[in-house]
């Protein structure tokens, strides 16, 4: 039997990086390292706003800055240009290497738009201030939706390589009873008898995100769990395709978290 993603969250969990990122967030923006306790009682936050206001000037406009540096708004931040094989099929064709040249800044042009749709741009920024406070962040990018949502450090946990790259992932989310599909409802309730009765009930969902090694290469494994319950079915993503994303700060050769 695998091991569930609730135990795989605290074991991989480091109580001294998650105390060290709230002192730094205290200092700075607060709201990105929230009492998850509270949130999962009442879904308030409060936050305290007594002599953060220089620490949080700064890391907003780093972040500000960085963002305009990383993606510009004027022109594409990225180039993307065909392969020779690609310039000779084409050529067969009867599309001539000027004509393929403009389809690709065509198509660099289209992609930069989609970065500043639902709200993409917004949720970099809040990405690049998790940064800046405490070194490392997750980001999911909705491919359906069209939106990028950016998690703390207090609601993930990882483990890397030697080389830090990302190997195993998971992510701690909290919903509701009345907020579940009635489909994951009467799954839920199975062999449970009136746990999931109360619609204000607390409910805890997991996804891991895991990197499966194999011979023809790699790619990342996508699993969920309400409390310790799977939920459909694996999804697969190749290694440079994955719509998970967890950038740090620094990446410490041999340091199998790679936070500040």
């Amino acid at each position: 039997m695998s091991t569930r993603h609730a135990h795989l969250f605290d074991k991989y969990q480091d109580s001294t990086v998650i105390s060290r990122c709230e002192q730094y967030a205290h200092w700075t923006l607060p709201y990105l390292m929230p009492d998850q306790s509270e949130i999962r009682g009442t879904g308030r936050v409060v936050v305290e706003r007594d002599y953060q206001e220089v620490g949080a000037l700064y890391v907003n406009n780093l972040a500000s800055k960085l963002a305009r540096i990383l993606f510009p708004t004027q022109y594409p931040f990225f180039q993307a240009e065909a392969s020779a094989p690609l310039v000779e099929h084409a050529k067969k064709r009867g599309i001539p290497e000027a004509q393929l040249r403009g389809m690709f800044a065509r198509m660099e042009m289209a992609a930069n738009k989609r970065l500043f749709i639902n709200s993409g741009y917004a949720a970099l920024i809040t990405a690049l201030k998790h940064l800046i406070v405490t070194g490392q962040v997750l980001i999911y990018r909705d491919q359906e939706a069209g939106t990028m949502t950016a998690y703390g450090v207090n609601q993930f946990t990882t483990q890397r390589d030697g080389q830090g790259k990302l190997i195993d992932c998971i992510l701690r989310e909290y919903t509701t009873v009345a907020a579940l599909p009635v489909e994951l409802l009467t799954l839920l309730r199975k062999g449970t008898g009136s746990r999931y009765s109360n619609p204000n009930a607390s409910v805890t969902k997991y996804t891991r995100i895991r990197r499966i090694q194999k011979a023809g290469g790699a790619y990342y494994q996508v699993t969920v769990e309400l409390d310790s319950t799977p939920i459909g079915e694996p999804s697969r993503y190749p290694e440079k395709l994955c719509p998970w994303i967890c950038p740090t700060w620094n990446v410490i050769a041999g340091d199998r978290k790679s936070v500040v």
